[in-house]
């Protein structure tokens, strides 16, 4: 089985697609703070199938919040998140199975800026 996962905030892992079964899933499971409330879900998964083998998505980040976009934005998943304050970096990875990643690209936001 090839999982292709999307790793955020340090070792919190949030996205996986998994090729096998061509899904796309937000887990929050291991975000940071998530025992809060027994209604806060940690998984949503979208069937999303991968022609030729590939998958293209768009990744917007900020402080508490993770958007997937795929497929020209007719596969949208967005969540909140709460990782710890020292959660500061961004990998991606692939288990069971090579992936090649590219075009891509990193917007750091200006702080300073209202």
């Amino acid at each position: 089985m090839n999982h292709n996962r999307l790793v955020l905030f340090k070792n919190f892992r949030i996205g996986l697609y998994d090729m096998k079964k061509q899904t796309l899933t937000v887990d929050r499971s291991r975000s940071g703070q998530t025992g809060f409330s027994p209604k806060f879900s940690h998984e949503h998964s979208v069937s999303m199938p991968a022609p030729a083998g590939e998958v293209s998505l768009h990744v917007i980040v900020d402080r508490n919040s993770v958007e997937v976009l795929s497929r020209n934005g007719s596969v949208v998943m967005t969540d909140l998140v709460f990782p710890p304050a020292d959660a500061d970096r961004i990998m991606t990875f692939s288990e069971n199975g090579m992936t090649e990643f590219s075009h891509m690209k990193v917007t750091l936001l200006d702080r300073n800026q209202e």
